[in-house]
């Protein structure tokens, strides 16, 4: 089984670390990057781990992130993939796949809260971040986040849904609630 992940990034130096570690396994994680971005996001990326294959994309948003652009973007890397799944998460976003059976077109995903106190150690990207203490939002976000690839599908914006063959998809939250109650398969992390 083979992950593509597909992000989009501006201005993260921070969250670049942990996010390569989190998704060493996946065959390619293809970075659309902000060329707007004033931080050390491109020595980041440079200094990560050289078995993890990142394939860099400079896009221009000096108007600003317009998200009918961003998903127009996610949605041709989806079509181009050679992958097996593709993974879209922003880069705060880090979804757990291992104890998938991949027997699905579309893994939808509750996405947690990291809780941080003062008193809690600093970050390490280090470190598995299923180790981290986490808890649910109020308002449970729900993201359809691992796809097959093949499918004729379209993201809607902010990738909240999908499109299969013109259809919109739902997903309704009791239906994520008790799946999550019962052991989610796939579940994400958002810092």
């Amino acid at each position: 089984m083979t992950f593509e992940v597909i992000t989009m990034w501006y201005n993260e130096e921070f969250l670049a670390p942990f996010f390569l570690n989190h998704y060493w396994q996946a065959k390619q994680i293809t970075i659309f990057y902000d060329n707007a971005t004033r931080d050390n996001t491109l020595e980041e990326i440079a200094n990560h781990n050289e078995s993890i294959k990142v394939k860099l994309q400079t896009i221009n948003l000096d108007q600003g992130l317009d998200e009918f652009r961003k998903i127009r973007y996610i949605n041709e890397a989806y079509k181009r993939s050679k992958c097996d799944y593709v993974i879209v998460a922003d880069a705060d976003e880090f979804v757990f796949y291992e104890d998938c059976r991949f027997k699905r077109r579309i893994y939808w995903c509750a996405l947690a809260q990291i809780m941080r106190t003062p008193y809690d150690p600093e970050l390490d990207s280090r470190l598995p971040i299923d180790t981290w203490s986490y808890g649910f939002q109020e308002k449970l976000m729900i993201k359809p986040s691992i796809i097959r690839t093949g499918l004729k599908a379209l993201f809607t914006v902010g990738h909240h849904g999908i499109e299969i063959k013109g259809k919109r998809i739902h997903r309704k939250l009791p239906q994520i609630t008790a799946f999550l109650r019962t052991g989610c398969p796939a579940r994400a992390c958002l810092i």
